[in-house]
């Protein structure tokens, strides 16, 4: 069932419509708001748009590397010599379901970012055209 959940993001507030649990919304949310605000301080000089920009493509990356390693892992797998021990596979399918689910947590924290950024690139525009047109003036006829 979809609902509203509100989060905050470098003290900005956003509302998501969202099938998430709360819990988990917030957990990947705080862990946004602490990538940002690294690269608040490794990048000072940035806007917030380089700055989300900067962390979904760290997301990004992270997914990439993860995705990378259950594919070496299952293809590892698949080449496994059971005469060498049935111990490793277990172990070797208990990492990749980590993996799998820290990739997916990053997906969603890339997804949520999209959003942000979305929401955050239509401001900027309303901003930008709200700002942009000449300011009307009424004459009155004293």
């Amino acid at each position: 069932m979809s609902k509203i959940v509100t989060i905050q993001i470098q003290g900005r507030s956003y509302n998501i419509n969202t099938n998430e649990d709360e819990n988990y919304l917030r957990k990947i949310t705080a862990q946004l708001d602490l990538a940002i605000t690294d690269a608040v301080h490794s990048c000072p000089n940035i806007s917030f748009i380089e700055q989300m920009i900067l962390v979904g493509l760290e997301q990004q990356d992270q997914i990439c590397c993860l995705k990378k390693q259950v594919a070496e892992m299952q293809d590892k797998l698949e080449h496994y010599n059971i005469g060498e021990g049935l111990g490793c596979i277990a172990d070797y399918r208990e990492s990749i379901t980590l993996l799998n689910q820290r990739a997916d947590a990053l997906q969603h924290e890339n997804d949520s970012l999209r959003t942000q950024l979305k929401q955050t690139f239509a401001t900027l525009s309303k901003l930008t055209e709200e700002t942009s047109k000449p300011a009307t003036r009424k004459d009155s006829d004293d």
